[in-house]
């Protein structure tokens, strides 16, 4: 399954740990995102893990057409949202793929492009005791930097002054409960903000295409979220001619989810 994508990992220290991904198997991918689109992430998981690759459920018709209605921009869907909404499926598996044999839980995806919330989170434990949390922003835009600096950065200020993180002890309970019932009493753990990291997901432009570029689209990630280097995370890919990219690529989902 690794070979979904191409990996590589750069030190952007003092600013993040980065790993630069490139899609190799668009094909797959799309089948993966389509039956994550349509509620499968379990299943998706399995076909990850690979445990199962028999999805043995029957689609209503509607919702097949209710989602290809967003991935076609219909009842005044926009292009940002939905191609904000499908870059969310391909973290999320990143994020899955990243955890292969660890004793990991991931969140569900957001089940529309409206929904609020963190847009990834997830909980790993080891040898009975939180290893990490992991709370990740995905952007897929035109301008990174900005996006980071303007809206990323301001989410992080907010959880590591401990405003607004209701939603990320919830979480992390349900998912350390789905584990084992053990883990639902971690709760010192939970609360040590020593133990969040924090993941940045997001598309590339032109000017932070590669090299000493891509640090710079990091800048400052240090003053928002301290201490070690590894509880900051960039994840990023270079897509030439982005929105026409997600266009063609929503097309392949389409047909994916009319297959099913």
């Amino acid at each position: 399954m690794a070979d979904l994508f191409n990996f590589v990992d750069s030190d952007c220290s003092p600013s993040c740990k980065e790993q630069n991904f490139t899609i190799q198997d668009e094909d797959t991918l799309a089948q993966h995102v389509a039956e994550l689109l349509m509620g499968q992430y379990r299943h998706v998981g399995k076909v990850l893990d690979a445990l199962d690759s028999t999805l043995a459920v029957q689609f209503h018709e509607n919702q097949k057409k209710s989602i290809i209605s967003i991935l076609r921009l219909e009842e005044g869907m926009t292009v940002d949202k939905r191609d904000g909404w499908i870059f969310q499926m391909i973290s999320w598996i990143i994020v899955y793929l990243n955890h292969h044999g660890e004793n990991f839980r991931q969140q569900a995806p957001h089940h529309h492009p409206a929904q609020q919330g963190i847009d990834g989170f997830a909980v790993v434990v080891k040898d009975g005791h939180l290893k990490k949390i992991l709370i990740t922003e995905d952007k897929c835009t035109t301008s990174p930097r900005g996006k980071i600096t303007q809206q990323v950065f301001p989410e992080f200020d907010k959880y590591e002054n401990f405003k607004d993180t209701t939603a990320i002890f919830d979480s992390a309970t349900t998912l350390l409960e789905q584990i084992s019932d053990k883990y639902a009493d971690l709760q010192n753990e939970v609360n040590d903000s020593a133990n969040w990291v924090y993941r940045i997901c997001v598309t590339r432009d032109a000017s932070h295409k590669d090299g000493e570029n891509i640090a710079k689209l990091y800048k400052d990630y240090e003053k928002h979220v301290s201490g070690d280097v590894k509880r900051r995370i960039g994840s990023s890919t270079y897509i030439d001619n982005l929105r026409e990219w997600m266009q063609a690529f929503s097309e392949k989902i389409i047909k994916k989810i009319e297959a099913l």
